[in-house]
């Protein structure tokens, strides 16, 4: 029995759909068909109820699924214990958040290819929400992002803490003692999307304040929020590894707002799978590019 039906018939039970599988094993839905006809023909049963949108595992797919796993999960260890790293050969879709993608991750980077040289990466870049959402679904296999996962199945590795600050340009001329949230309800907040750890932070405490008339610019560019800071438009809430050289050169200045943001990390996530190996290792690496600080800032 071949390696890659039993692989595809994974992928099909995991995501639920022969379209999903087809991306990401990188190949067309005829042939993800095409591979679990076989592997029937060759069990002599069939392993998924089908419908037009998705395939749902039978009793027969059930029982397999077993196997599968411990399959999938055994030349995932042969291959981490046994071969070459040069030699392992995969897609691995990795969500990044707006932060690590514009600090350390190109060092990340840098290290994966030098220790897994055949290894394709595909990088999708979104809020830490989302990328949650990706990850439960299988639509990435690890996300680098404010965590951790609390959901059953989920594996974190802390990678960091995130500490994040205030600035302004000095053109706004604030004040230079500390500030309440009702006292900032007077300049344009710039910062993150909703639904974003940063900006539920700030929207609750002016909602409690009863600060009805908060304007607040939202973007999930960093790139874009540091360059209106660095305008004058608003103050902004803002990593402070992102931020430190422009407060260096007095572009920007830090400011001392009551709106805290605690206990902030960011996490290594994913699910456990028969790859789970290979995440863990990745996680590692991505540990040690945050710890070196390789960024110090955007590139």
């Amino acid at each position: 029995m071949r390696h890659k039906p039993i692989e595809t018939f994974y992928w099909v039970a995991m995501i639920g759909n022969f379209h999903s599988a087809a991306e990401r094993l990188n190949t067309t839905q005829p042939a993800i068909s095409a591979r679990i006809r076989a592997l029937e023909q060759e069990l002599g049963v069939e392993l998924f109820d089908r419908t037009a949108r998705s395939a749902k595992l039978n009793s027969a797919g059930r029982r397999f699924l077993e196997y599968a796993e411990r399959f999938m999960a055994l030349t995932n260890e042969i291959e981490q214990n046994f071969m070459s790293r040069d030699n392992i050969s995969r897609i691995v879709r990795i969500g990044v958040s707006e932060t690590i993608a514009n600090t350390w991750f190109m060092e990340f980077m840098a290290e994966v290819n030098r220790v897994y040289p055949r290894m394709n990466i595909e990088m999708v870049s979104d809020i830490s929400f989302n990328l949650r959402n990706h990850v439960l679904h299988n639509e990435v296999d690890i996300a680098f992002m404010l965590g951790p996962i609390d959901a059953p199945g989920a594996e974190n590795h802390v990678l960091s803490r995130c500490d994040f600050v205030w600035v302004a340009s000095p053109s706004l001329r604030l004040p230079k003692a500390p500030l309440k949230g009702p006292d900032i309800a007077g300049y344009t907040v710039i910062t993150f999307p909703r639904r974003t750890p940063i900006f539920e932070a700030i929207h609750d405490v002016l909602k409690t304040s009863s600060v009805a008339n908060a304007k607040i610019h939202c973007s999930t560019s960093i790139r874009t929020i540091l360059h209106m800071a660095l305008q004058g438009w608003g103050i902004a809430a803002l990593p402070l590894q992102i931020v430190q050289a422009h407060v260096t050169k007095r572009e920007l200045r830090t400011v001392d707002i009551d709106i805290r943001f605690e206990g902030l990390t960011y996490t290594a996530s994913y699910l456990r799978s028969p790859s789970a190996t290979l995440y863990a290792a990745l996680s590692t690496i991505a540990r040690d590019a945050a710890k070196r600080g390789a960024a110090g800032g955007l590139r």
